[in-house]
């Protein structure tokens, strides 16, 4: 392993940059699907089965994409030989790292706190709150997808 200014170069072996695609690949495809249903219209709650089918496709498809987000951060901290903390701790590593900016780590935790009320479910969720931070937060998943990209073309 090399240091270049201070942080640890890892050589990657080509099965592990296949993990990390594989884990982007499912980013974008859940970014996809996760824009293209916050565009239709949800429906009104008078129509039970379209409104909750809707709303909770959007949800799950915003906690899916927080875990992959998650897991990378994960593997790479991993990967530059750290200790890999909670999902809050990596990303303040990848930005401690000059991997992602404080905005986009700002806006990863945002998504990743809503992750946890989906999945939780802490004393329901608001769902105007929830569709508006999912529409706020969603595209940073595109930005990270970039920046992971341009880390492992360097490793």
């Amino acid at each position: 392993m090399k240091y270049l200014m201070g942080v640890m170069m890892v050589s990657l072996p080509s099965d592990r940059k296949n993990r990390y695609m594989d884990k982007l690949d499912h980013l974008v495809k859940y970014h996809r699907f996760l824009s293209r249903w916050l565009a239709e219209p949800i429906g009104e709650p008078a129509e039970e089965d379209n409104y909750f089918r809707n709303h909770f496709s959007i949800y799950h498809s915003a906690q899916l994409l927080a875990e992959v987000i998650s897991d990378v951060a994960a593997m790479i901290v991993k990967d530059l030989g750290h200790i890999v903390g909670d999902n809050y701790q990596n990303l303040e590593q990848l930005l401690n790292a000059g991997i992602i900016d404080r905005d986009e780590t700002r806006m990863m935790n945002e998504l990743n706190g809503l992750r946890n009320r989906i999945a939780h479910d802490y004393n329901g969720i608001i769902d105007k709150l929830a569709l508006e931070s999912i529409k706020k937060t969603k595209d940073v998943a595109l930005a990270f997808y970039g920046k992971v990209e341009k880390w492992l073309s360097k490793h």
